[in-house]
This record gives C-alpha cells, sequence and structure tokens, in this order.
C-alpha cells in the first residue's frame, strides 16, 4: 500500500506493518548509482533510440521490421528493452532507420573514446 505523505515522500507499508520510507522519486532519479545504472543499460537506450527515429521517419514497427528484415514482434520486443540484441540486428536496424551508429565509451571523469560506424 502506497500512501502520499505531506513532504511528498512515497512510503509503503510492508506485510508486517512496518513502514518503509522510499525518497521521492525525483529524489532517486537523480541518485548518481541510478542515474549511471539507467545511463548505461545498453537496451534501454537502443529503445529509445528506436522509437524516436522510427516516429521521427512515420514508419510503423510492421514497417521497420520488414525494411530490416525482423519481425513486428523483434521490433516490438526491442522497444520494449526487452531484446538482447546482436551488432548486427543493430546495424540492420540503424540502416533500415536511415540512422548512424555512434558507441560511446567514457570513464567517470567525462573523457571519451568513440566508436563511430
Amino acid at each position: 500500500m502506497i500512501n502520499r505523505k505531506r513532504n511528498d515522500s512515497l512510503k509503503t507499508t510492508e506485510p508486517s506493518g512496518r513502514r518503509a520510507a522510499w525518497s521521492s522519486l525525483t529524489d532517486i532519479a537523480h541518485d548518481p548509482q541510478v542515474r549511471f545504472a539507467l545511463e548505461n543499460d545498453a537496451k534501454l537506450r537502443v529503445a529509445e533510440n528506436v522509437i524516436r527515429l522510427r516516429k521521427k521517419r512515420s514508419m510503423t514497427q510492421d514497417e521497420l521490421a520488414r525494411k530490416a528484415g525482423l519481425t513486428q514482434g523483434k521490433i516490438a520486443r526491442i522497444e520494449g528493452g526487452d531484446e538482447n540484441i546482436t551488432l548486427r540486428t543493430l546495424e540492420r536496424l540503424v540502416a533500415a532507420l536511415g540512422g548512424r551508429l555512434q558507441l560511446n565509451i567514457e570513464d567517470g571523469l567525462g573523457s571519451r573514446a568513440r566508436l563511430a560506424s
């Protein structure tokens, strides 16, 4: 059971009846460890970019699938972040979307080793 408190924090009641305090979603989103995990989630990054570019191109999932030689179901799983795709599949998606692939690996201080294709 989730209750909204005056300080806008989320509180939950555990089955034991104890209360466990959670930071607000804003606090969680700004937590460096959470941000690091989200920023390094490759499947999430691929999903966001495929959706964004597919919509920009006014393509349906089915149209993208046909153009990339994949199934609509596979496109849906990729866009849902549920598919562990190969680099070959990623290249096919990029080509079908008329995009450009950029992969960055950064150290904790922000300097970059950049790979582009």
